[in-house]
């Protein structure tokens, strides 16, 4: 059982820990949007039209293939090929299809025999002015012709391209993949907090067997105490209390060594931390605070300098001097 001084410290502390919030929001996300794509995957199609009654993007549509040309273009993305096009008829209509290699393949086995036609349904969309060019190019090779224009495109080929990897409940498969990617978030977070709480119990209980917690209960109701709330720190009489993620309680008298530390995302400070390191040897973060704001950076000062302050003896910066000094 726990002792009453660990429960309380735990009860006042452990409530702050953010990654509580982060799990709480992913999992609604993900019950959210799994929901939400069930609820869309199961509606019924809409009727499809025939392509050559196509008047907008965004139609669902039927189409009959008998004829297909080899790739036109495609699309790229860090060097991965996103969107493949290609010509194909119906006897009557040219019009230009999306597809992905299965899709394609699959097509060219039914027009084999060649007696058979493939009936194939997708989204109409808009066509880029650059795949108009090159289908115009294609076309006027095909038929041996140099008549079709861009001017007159319409008159020759639907107006719109056929997205076969698209339909009416496409979002459903969106929606389950951001639905998916927050649940593995939510269980990621999940899991820190199930560590954080552990972690927390053995911290507080260990200090509670080294120091005993009765000292810092009664200082906690100080008027003198200094509480920096974004930076998760509390500044008692003859302890720091670190509260960011995991609970640690440092004696001022324990530090032998503090600098500040710039984390980067892709070179650009974002954070900026105060690393701490006791007698022990022992390691510790405090004030995780945002680089951004003239708050953020007079807070994160005032928390160096209220250190110092209370324990004057301690090396400050990471320099080689200091970095010789701890070794030996």
């Amino acid at each position: 059982m726990k002792n009453k001084y660990e429960k309380t410290i735990l009860e006042i502390f452990g409530k702050n820990h953010s990654g509580k919030k982060y799990f709480l929001a992913f999992f609604l996300v993900s019950i959210f949007c799994l929901s939400l794509g069930i609820i869309i995957e199961s509606r019924r199609f809409p009727d499809a039209i025939k392509v050559e009654e196509i008047s907008d993007s965004n139609q669902y549509v039927e189409c009959t293939v008998i004829g297909i040309t080899d790739s036109i273009a495609n699309y790229s993305e860090n060097g991965i090929i996103k969107d493949e096009y290609y010509l194909a008829t119906d006897g009557i209509n040219v019009y230009i299809l999306n597809l992905s290699a299965s899709q394609y393949n699959l097509i060219c086995n039914y027009l084999n025999d060649e007696a058979a036609s493939s009936l194939i349904y997708g989204m109409s969309e808009e066509i880029p002015q650059d795949l108009k060019e090159v289908a115009v190019d294609i076309y006027n090779q095909l038929y041996q012709t140099d008549e079709v224009t861009i001017d007159n495109f319409n008159n020759y080929l639907v107006p719109y391209l056929i997205n076969l990897k698209a339909n009416p409940n496409s979002s459903a498969q969106i929606l389950r993949g951001i639905g998916i990617l927050s649940g593995i978030i939510a269980i990621i977070f999940g899991i820190y907090c199930i560590f954080a709480m552990l972690k927390n119990r053995k911290n507080v209980k260990k200090f509670n067997n080294e120091y005993g917690l009765n000292l810092i209960i009664e200082q906690l109701n100080d008027s003198t105490n200094i509480e920096f709330k974004k930076s998760k720190v509390l500044f008692l009489k003859d302890y720091i209390i670190s509260y960011s993620s995991i609970i640690n309680i440092i004696k001022y008298d324990d530090i032998v060594w503090m600098y500040p530390y710039d984390f980067r995302v892709y070179g650009i400070i974002t954070n900026k931390r105060i690393i701490i390191i006791t007698r022990d040897k022992k390691q510790y973060v405090l004030a995780n605070i945002s680089a951004f704001g003239k708050d953020n950076k007079d807070q994160f000062k005032k928390c160096m300098d209220d250190i110092v302050k209370r324990n004057p003896n301690i090396l400050i910066g990471y320099t080689p001097e200091n970095i010789a000094a701890m070794n030996k």
